[in-house]
């Protein structure tokens, strides 16, 4: 029965090649923050597929939040990706979810450093980043980067 099953699965002609996937760049960022609805926006593009980001928040006193940046409309040949994020604003810093809220109210941001990770799609190893705020502290995780996004 098994050996019928496996005989009716089409075989490919022909040259097959699976498909290549260059390192994603990031190609425009911007962050927003809206204190009547509570929310921040982070919103990303690259010249290729993704992997998806990770974005940190960093503030003057040590503290650290990491939330995903995820794929909302990679085109369909992987010339680029569009990733975003929205983020709540919760009063009491323990109620902050990873990838749902943040402790930071809106006039907090120029306190804030942000790092951004974006990661190759098959190996998710990082490809790009770069650097928005105030400077981010030395020697403090997740990986250097010294390529500062200009508004």
């Amino acid at each position: 029965m098994i050996f019928f099953y496996l005989s009716c699965i089409a075989e490919l002609e022909g040259d097959y090649q699976s498909p290549t996937f260059p390192n994603p760049v990031i190609t425009d960022f911007s962050v927003s923050c809206d204190g009547e609805e509570e929310l921040w926006i982070f919103t990303l593009n690259t010249n290729a597929w993704t992997g998806n980001a990770l974005l940190w928040l960093h503030d003057l006193e040590g503290h650290i939040e990491e939330h995903p940046l995820i794929s909302q409309g990679a085109s369909r040949d992987g010339s680029s990706d569009y990733l975003e994020n929205e983020l709540n604003i919760v009063g009491d810093w323990r109620d902050a979810q990873r990838g749902k809220s943040t402790r930071w109210a809106c006039e907090e941001q120029a306190s804030l450093s942000m790092l951004i990770e974006v990661y190759h799609p098959k190996e998710h190893t990082a490809s790009d980043c770069l650097l928005y705020g105030m400077e981010w502290p030395e020697n403090t995780a997740p990986r250097e980067c010294d390529q500062y996004w200009e508004d």
